[in-house]
C-alpha cells in the first residue's frame, strides 16, 4: 500500500513539473511581463515597459492593389506608444512610439 502511495505521489509531482512551464510561456498581452529592469529613482527591480495606446498615422493615398482602374486605397500607418512605469515609485519616463503596422482600405473600383 505504501508503495502504491508514493508511486502516485510521484507521479503527481511529476505531472506538476511538466505542467507548469507551459503555463510560464505566457506572453506579454496575456498579463505577464517578459522583462523588468531596475528603476532609476527607488532602485528596485519594478519597471515595465507598458504600453499606453495607439495611435492611427495621417493615411496616404496609393494606387489600388487589386488593380482596379479607378479609385485609390487609403493607407494608414499604426504605432503603438509604450512607456516606462515603475510599479514601486510611481515613476514614468517619456512615451516611445514604436510602428506596428498598416492599414489598407480598398477604394476602387470599375466604371458602371
Amino acid at each position: 500500500m505504501r508503495k502504491k502511495l508514493t508511486s502516485i505521489l510521484v507521479l503527481c509531482i511529476m505531472a506538476l513539473m511538466f505542467t507548469l512551464p507551459v503555463s510560464a510561456s505566457q506572453t506579454a498581452s496575456e498579463g505577464i511581463q517578459p522583462r523588468i529592469q531596475e528603476c532609476g529613482r527607488c532602485g528596485k527591480m519594478s519597471l515595465h515597459n507598458v504600453k499606453i495606446e495607439t495611435r492611427k498615422g495621417k493615411a496616404t493615398k496609393a494606387d489600388c492593389i487589386h488593380g482596379l482602374p479607378f479609385g485609390e486605397d487609403s493607407v494608414t500607418k499604426v504605432y503603438n506608444i509604450y512607456q516606462y512605469q515603475c510599479s514601486n515609485c510611481s515613476y514614468r519616463s517619456s512615451t516611445q512610439e514604436i510602428f506596428s503596422h498598416t492599414i489598407r482600405d480598398c477604394h476602387g473600383y470599375y466604371p458602371r
